[in-house]
């Protein structure tokens, strides 16, 4: 599920998207709180197959487009949040990468 700048994934807007990759995942899997699958890992086990919603980086549309999908769906997750950038004007280095790729000449070829 894949939450970023710029990133929708083909023609379909990001939620649309989100919900597919959570219709998938209720599917096929339980869905726990990565705290509640380690505890169970660590208790001997999980009993079925489990998977653990999780989000890198905090970016803004993880709230704006993902949270809203994650609630109506009941789907917990985790947001890994790269705190030395909170307040400060940096951005994370492949965010820059990306915006060097977007907004760069493609060769004459293309």
């Amino acid at each position: 599920m894949p939450l970023r700048p710029g990133a929708g994934g083909g023609s379909s807007p990001p939620a649309i998207n989100s919900s597919v990759s959570c219709a998938y995942l209720m599917r096929h899997y339980r869905i726990m709180p990565i705290d509640g699958a380690l505890a169970e890992l660590r208790a001997g086990g999980l009993r079925a197959p489990t998977a653990c919603v999780t989000f890198d980086d905090g970016y803004l549309n993880n709230r704006t487009v993902a949270l809203p999908v994650l609630q109506r769906l009941a789907v917990p997750a985790t947001v890994y949040l790269a705190t030395g950038l909170i307040g400060t004007p940096r951005r994370l280095w492949t965010t820059r990468l990306e915006w060097k790729f977007m907004n760069s000449p493609g060769p004459e070829w293309i």
